[in-house]
This record gives structure tokens, sequence and C-alpha cells, in this order.
């Protein structure tokens, strides 16, 4: 009976024949390429212990190592990570057309219908046609015109829910309770129903995705997740920074007033509450990392890059990079407002993928399709939040939050932000 040792010696002997085959066949394939900087890699997982728990966090790691272009494998797979203002010009506007694929995954190929929907569709007729009936029919302008009733009554339904609790003392996840605002209003407005009516019933949302599924979409997880979690941080920001929650609120009221809620169409004369949510997105996008997969060799920075390539575009690390924003980890909305980010040569205003050190929403033709909407929900839900309440925090030291992060597709909280909504006006006279 052969013992342990054996099989292990047998393992070993297999492991080196291996190795050795591999790099004599890379040796015969004649020079190789012009690769980025690669850190040391392990056998078989490649670099897939220097990803850590956090992926985003980690990969800035290696970039300020390693340099703002960085080649590093996952098991076997080739990986491209760009961390840098003029490297993601570079990848989003001279070879848009390599990197306009995602990343083909078992996972994914399951969850999308063998990536059947617009979000992971490679690149071709089916996909145009998904994206042009996409920003035509559901998230144009005009069916967002459309629908702008649906909204408001939603969030006047959020008004009221929040004024209950302030009534009672009753603290409430923000997370939580912003997740299903959004999950119903996107419910509204693609299936004409609600996930959720009573408080216990967010898990609904569940068969509300499974329906969506079965539509060839994924609009639904995408807009519920990243705009929850934005606004989510936006609070948490504000709570953290009194007086840039006090000077919001004093510019609603001087453009609201007290006796009506903020709504959409207030949203272009309130150009600090824009400039939170741009600061908002800077320091926390809702998708760290943008995810493609070349599609033919180029050369980016020099450097020659493989067909199959997966391509890393780090958000978050392009809004935090010192070269391009003056103290990038303070938060400070009125970089957005000054002269010299106005009109000097650091213009970083659009969030819509023009500018490169601040890309929420992705860039070019693969951009999210959603941003529209984000930008009208996100500024109007998070200045209804500052408008008519005040936010203590439960379990926060000396009144602040955690700012902690986990993993996750989104950027996730490490910490559910449970607060006690203050009453601070109300828009509704009869309650």
């Amino acid at each position: 009976m052969v013992d342990s040792q054996e099989y292990i010696l047998l393992f070993l002997i297999w492991f080196i024949t291996i190795f050795f085959l591999r790099a004599i066949l890379s040796n015969s394939r004649g020079k190789k390429p012009h690769l980025p900087p690669t850190p040391r890699a392990l056998p078989v997982i490649g670099h897939m212990h220097l990803l850590g728990p956090i992926p985003h966090q980690a990969l800035n790691k290696l970039s300020d190592r390693f340099g703002p272009l960085v080649y590093f494998y996952i098991g076997s797979k080739p990986c491209l990570l760009v961390s840098s203002q003029e490297t993601a010009k570079e990848v989003f506007k001279n070879h848009e057309t390599t990197f306009l694929n995602r990343p083909k995954m078992v996972n994914l190929d399951y969850l999308t219908y063998g990536t059947a929907d617009m979000a992971m569709a490679p690149y071709g007729p089916l996909w145009k046609y998904m994206k042009k009936l996409c920003m035509s029919e559901l998230l144009g302008t005009r069916t967002l015109d459309q629908l702008l009733p649906v909204r408001r009554e939603e969030m006047t339904r959020f008004v009221r829910l929040i004024q209950d609790k302030a009534k009672t003392g009753e603290a409430l996840d923000v997370g939580v309770e912003l997740m299903r605002l959004t999950n119903n209003i996107i419910s509204r407005m693609l299936l004409s129903k609600r996930c959720s009516d009573k408080e216990d019933e967010a898990n609904e949302v569940q068969t509300i995705v499974k329906e969506m599924n079965k539509l060839g979409t994924n609009f639904f997880g995408a807009g519920t997740d990243t705009s929850s979690v934005t606004i989510g941080w936006g609070i948490a920001e504000l709570i953290n920074h009194p007086n840039v929650m006090e000077k919001v609120q004093t510019e609603i009221d001087s453009v609201v007033g007290r006796n009506r809620i903020l709504e959409e169409s207030d949203i272009s004369n309130l150009p600090y509450l824009q400039a939170i949510v741009k600061e908002t997105l800077r320091l926390h996008p809702g998708g760290p990392l943008v995810v493609r997969e070349s599609t033919e060799d180029c050369v980016i920075g020099g450097y020659e890059i493989p067909e199959g390539t997966r391509l890393f575009v780090n958000v978050w690390a392009l809004g935090r990079d010192p070269n391009q924003w003056e103290n990038p980890l303070e938060f400070l909305p009125e970089r957005f407002l000054s002269e010299e980010w106005r009109q000097g040569k650091n213009q970083f205003l659009d969030v819509r993928g023009q500018h490169f050190s601040l890309l929420p929403f992705g860039s070019g033709r693969r951009s999210c399709p959603g941003a529209s909407l984000a930008l009208q929900a996100v500024p109007t839900v998070l200045g209804i939040m500052v408008q008519c309440f005040d936010w203590k925090v439960r379990d926060g030291a000396n009144g602040t939050v955690n700012m902690e992060e986990k993993a996750g597709m989104t950027l996730l909280r490490a910490h559910p932000l449970v607060c006690h909504p203050v009453t601070r006006l109300s828009p509704f006279p009869a309650l």
C-alpha cells in the first residue's frame, strides 16, 4: 500500500516536471513581450495572495510599490492594473475598442444567463441593441421625466417613515432603509410594483431580482446597490463633518424653503449639494474597480499588453491620487467650487467619464447606463435626508461614524450605519 510519503514524492516530481516544461515552452516561443512591472508570483495561484481581503485597497498598495501600471496573475490569468489618470486616459481613449468586453467567468455565466444581459454581454450587435433599447426606453430623458411622480411618491413615503422613527426615538439602519427606497423606486419604474410595503419585507427583493433576470437585465441589482451605498457614504461623511452638514442645510433652506420637500428640479440650484455628491463619489465610488478584458494585443505606456489580458482600473485609487488631488483623503466639497478647480488645469467637474481622475460611472461606451438616473436620485435623496432631519449615530465613538470598508462588488461599509433621526423640519404640515 502506497504511504503518504510516496504520494508527496510523486506530487513533487509532477510539479517540478510541469514547472520545467512550462519554462522550456515559454522560452521556445521566442521573444517575450515587454510587460509592465510584475511582482514575484507563486506557483498555481499567481498573485492571489497579494489581493488581500479588500481587493481595491490591496491593488492600491501594489501600485504604490510598482507604479501606475502593474502586470499580475490571478491563477494563470494575466491581468493589468491601472491606477493613474494618465494610464486610465490612455486605456479608455486610445484603446477603448480593445477593452470593450467584460471578462468571461463561470460564476457570472450562471448569474447572467451565459452573459446574455447588457452588463456582461460581449460587445457586438446584441449588446448594441440592448444598449439602444435601454437608453431610449428605460433610462432616456423622456422616460425619466414621465416617471418623476413615481420617484417623488417613494421619496415622500421615505420621509414619512423616518418621521415616524423620529417621533418614537427609534434608531434605524440607514443602509437598509436606503436599499428599500431604491428597491421600490426601480421596481416601480421597471415593473410597476413595489418591492416592500412593510418594514420586514426588504428581502422580498430577491423575487423581483428573479423577474428581472428573466428579462435578461441586471439594472435592478446595479441600480439599487450602488445608489443606496453612495447615499449611505454621503450621510456618514456629513455626520463626521457637521460644518459641511450645516452649510448644505443652510443652502437648501435658502433655495427650497422650509415648507416643502426638496425635489429633483431644485438640484441645479444647489451647487454645494452637488459638490458634496461629487466628493462622496470621489472618495467612495459605488464600484471601486472597473473590469474589462482585451480582445487584441496593444501597447499601453510603452508596454506590450497581450490579447486576453484582464484589465482592472482602480477607480477608488484614482479618486485618492495625491498627484491629482490636494489633500486627497480629506472630505472637502469646496474643491469642486473653487476657481482653480472650475477653470484651471484641474477641471474635475464631470463624473460621467470625461475626466479620468474621477470615474465613478466608468468611461466610454460601456460606462454605467444609469448615470443620469443616479445623478438625479442620489443628490435628491441625500438632500431630503439633511433637509428634514439631523442624524445622531447610535454606537459611534464621540458621535462619529466608523468609515471602514469591507470587500464586495460595490464599496460596502464594514459596519452598519445605525442612527437616530431628529426631525429638523416637517414638509408635511398635516402631520
